[in-house]
């Protein structure tokens, strides 16, 4: 899709979203940064050696305001059409369950989900009058599988694909497409703002608690370079269609393909043996 396209992406002050603005704008289409501190950002900005004027608009608003989120957008729309939207604020809170608060729970799924609902009910009305317009949603993989310590973000990931596909079905009469995008793990400051509660290393969660401390910083060998992820979020935003489900990152793909061939029994089995002998070994480690 070649025609230049004004585009809002929300959480574009870091990671996935600060580098699709960056590759956006740098095609020649109008990009609009959903950025919940722009003063950070600014700060960031310098901080990264960048004398440059920042590319893109900024616009202050946080999604889990229905109010500010619904007046934001009203501003950016009297200056002209937005013809894509990218839903990518986010954060990942872990911890096991039982350990959980129900207010950080709520506020997993506030950001997570209800973020992505208020910012495209604010814009629905107006996409609906355009033609092509397409709505991005970023989920994850853990979208489709789930992993112990991840019951809020996995559940609040599996609501943002099952709300992404049905969406699809609503707007696809209407000309808007929508598609699901799940990452794998993405090199970005993601892990620096992980929200850990629990810091109880010793109550009988003590070893799920352990092993988070201790992969928290770490990322994988077949982890994906933020820049690179905002690659293929930008030239996704360039196809004349959109697919339904879209995965970033070799280790996306290899979940991704493992769900599909091998019956859902045998995937249970690795996890739950994967689980009990990282259980097994964080249970031998002392403080």
């Amino acid at each position: 899709m070649s025609l230049k396209r004004r585009i809002l992406i929300t959480g574009a002050g870091s990671g996935i979203g600060l580098e699709t603005a960056l590759k956006l704008s740098r095609m020649g289409h109008e990009v609009i940064a959903g950025i919940r501190n722009p003063q950070k950002f600014e700060k960031y900005w310098k901080s990264v050696g960048e004398n440059s004027a920042v590319p893109f608009q900024i616009s202050k608003f946080d999604v889990t305001s229905p109010r500010e989120v619904k007046n934001q957008i009203g501003k950016l729309l009297k200056q002209g059409p937005i013809h894509t939207l990218i839903n990518n604020a986010g954060y990942g809170l872990y911890g096991c369950f039982e350990e959980l608060p129900d207010s950080d729970f709520k506020k997993q799924f506030d950001t997570n989900l209800f973020g992505i609902l208020n910012v495209s009910r604010a814009l629905l009305p107006s996409m609906r009058n355009l033609e092509n317009a397409q709505i991005i949603n970023i989920s994850s993989i853990l979208g489709r599988i789930v992993l112990p310590t991840g019951s809020a973000y996995c559940s609040s990931k599996w609501a943002v694909s099952g709300f992404s596909r049905s969406l699809r079905y609503e707007l696809e009469p209407l000309g808007v497409q929508v598609c699901t995008v799940e990452p794998g793990l993405i090199r970005t400051h993601f892990k620096d703002n992980m929200q850990v509660p629990s810091q109880n290393l010793q109550g009988p969660y003590g070893p799920f608690n352990r092993m988070i401390a201790s992969e928290i910083k770490e990322y994988g060998a077949f982890s994906t370079p933020a820049n690179r992820a905002g690659e293929k979020l930008a030239k996704l935003v360039q196809r004349k269609r959109l697919p339904s489900n879209y995965r970033i990152g070799l280790d996306a793909k290899l979940v991704y393909a493992a769900t599909r061939i091998l019956p859902e029994s045998v995937l249970d089995f690795a996890v739950r043996i994967g689980t009990k002998q990282q259980f097994k070994k964080a249970s031998q480690t002392t403080n």
